[in-house]
């Protein structure tokens, strides 16, 4: 079984991310990229503890209540 996927550009990419559009740009602008903002480490780590709880349609609008609550 292999773990990786032709993404629409050609470029090879993880397998979960090719079950919905939205999850290639998650996929490529923020899986396993690296946060050295505290706020941005503070949305991330919100998001990913209600990642199971929350359908992917909601990460906008708990992103925006993180941000809102940070000011």
């Amino acid at each position: 079984m292999t773990t990786a996927f032709e993404g629409p550009d050609g470029k090879p990419r993880c397998r979960w991310c090719g079950a919905a559009p939205e999850f290639l740009v998650y996929h490529d602008t923020e899986w396993g990229f690296p946060v050295s903002d505290d706020h941005r480490l503070f949305e991330k780590l919100s998001l990913e503890a209600f990642h199971d709880e929350l359908p992917d349609d909601a990460r906008a609008v708990v992103r925006s209540a993180i941000a809102s609550s940070q000011t």
